[in-house]
């Protein structure tokens, strides 16, 4: 997707309506911290068609800002709320704001006192905890960039595997909202390794096991950011299955630290399926979506979901492009997957028009716009650039309307066979030269013991 693409995906608007309100919207991000959930129902006040909506929206950021230390936030969101042209503006509470911004001096110099204390008793446990704290105070006021350096720092003090993974969770999370993707995918392979060291009994505990989620959502977020799009959709069909059907953002909440989740739990769902009706072969979707139990179990409380799956594998596509529509509108309003969900829709659609015309030589398109609801017109010209891009084997007859598949040059192929054998044999035998060098030398890599923390 070029630049001008993606800066047009995320100045547009969307029609999208948020039936439940801003106060069941809030409930299904209690999982992200204040500014992260304000930021989000600053999203939607900015970007929704619907003007009572996106008044609505940032009155409640403005209301949650208060709640807070974020005073930055909380100016952005009277501004945002203001610039919506409503009978009576808020303008900026400053007696609020002093008071708030005092509280959070008191606040920062107390912690950093502590910090100072800490550090100077040589202990690493206490140096571990006043790092954490100041970080997640960072976090309440919306500066990420200082909280993850106290994250960062916390890793020098982790007496154990389980304070790793705890580490790497909290500096993957800000480095999402920082949207430092290689960050993201160092901490979250460090946390692998400390996982790793736990071992299975430790892995299985609760908290561990919610640990490993929240840090497998934030790789695949960076898998996102980097358009690896089928690992991020392998990824969040994972997560889905691990999260269970009935845990929303409220439930997904109980015991969980505000500000650790770099997507509330209840968009996995949604997100699995528009990733993975994008970039999955059909058969991996069917059997990792559709016939998995514990995905369909995910999916029963989201029936829009259900349906663009059976939908798009049964042949519906009218009705699968429609509950695409509406995937695609309502994750846009995710900062981070609003550059990529007009994308990933559209891939999802070329993927339906393809699979439509595989099974025949012949293909009217007329037809064709009746089957996906679409213009005559439209179909023609998503056909088209399919061809050009060599997603369907054929050629368009214009003035016949009619989409005629072309057989493959079996030469090509078989020759296209041929080499794909011989990369493999040289591969092979590069392999097997390089383990008799090692073993010439006397080079041996034994597996780690186990039981070492």
């Amino acid at each position: 997707m070029d630049t001008d693409a993606k800066d047009k995906a995320e100045s547009a608007k969307s029609a999208f309506v948020f039936a439940e309100g801003p106060g069941a919207f809030l409930e299904k991000l209690a999982t992200l911290s204040r500014p992260a959930r304000v930021r989000r129902l600053l999203l939607v006040a900015k970007h929704s068609a619907d003007a009572p909506q996106a008044l609505a929206f940032a009155a409640a950021a403005v209301d949650e800002a208060k709640r807070g230390l974020d005073t930055a936030g909380y100016r952005d969101a009277v501004a945002a709320h203001d610039g919506l042209g409503p009978a009576s503006k808020l303008g900026v509470d400053a007696p609020w704001l002093e008071a708030s911004d005092a509280r959070a001096r008191e606040t920062q110099e107390r912690l950093e006192g502590e910090l100072a204390s800490k550090r100077s008793s040589l202990n690493k446990d206490a140096i571990w905890a006043a790092y954490r704290g100041l970080g997640d105070f960072f976090v309440e006021r919306g500066e990420n960039a200082h909280a993850l350096k106290c994250f960062v720092r916390m890793r020098d003090y982790s007496t154990s595997s389980q304070r790793t993974v705890e580490t790497c969770g909290r500096v993957a999370a800000a480095a999402v909202d920082l949207k430092n993707w290689a960050h993201v995918a160092n901490y979250c392979a460090k946390a692998d390794h400390a996982l790793d060291a736990l071992g299975p009994s430790a892995r299985a505990d609760g908290g561990a096991r919610d640990l490993a989620l929240r840090l497998q959502a934030c790789g695949a977020v960076a898998a996102v950011a980097s358009k690896s799009y089928a690992t991020a959709a392998r990824a969040f069909v994972e997560l889905a299955k691990a999260a269970g059907g009935d845990r929303d953002g409220a439930r997904a909440a109980g015991g969980a630290a505000p500000g650790r989740d770099a997507v509330p739990p209840g968009d996995f769902a949604a997100c699995a399926a528009l990733l993975a009706l994008a970039s999955l072969p059909r058969d991996e979707l069917k059997r990792s979506c559709v016939e998995d139990v514990a995905f369909k179990n995910a999916v029963a409380s989201r029936p829009r979901v259900k349906a663009l799956l059976s939908d798009a594998l049964s042949g519906s596509y009218a009705s699968a492009l429609r509950e695409l529509a509406a995937i695609v509108d309502e994750l846009s309003f995710d900062p981070a997957l609003r550059p990529h969900a007009a994308h990933l829709g559209a891939l999802a659609r070329d993927k339906c028009l393809a699979d439509y015309c595989k099974p025949y030589g012949a293909v009217c398109l007329r037809r064709m716009a009746g089957a996906f609801d679409m213009s005559l017109e439209d179909v023609e010209s998503a056909v088209a650039k399919l061809v050009v891009a060599k997603k369907i084997h054929a050629r368009v007859d214009s003035q016949r309307k009619t989409l005629i598949a072309v057989d493959r040059d079996a030469r090509a192929a078989s020759l296209g066979t041929v080499l794909d054998h011989g990369r493999a044999y040289v591969g092979e035998v590069k392999a097997l030269a390089l383990r008799m060098s090692c073993l010439e030398h006397d080079l041996v890599v034994r597996a780690r013991g186990r039981g070492r923390g």
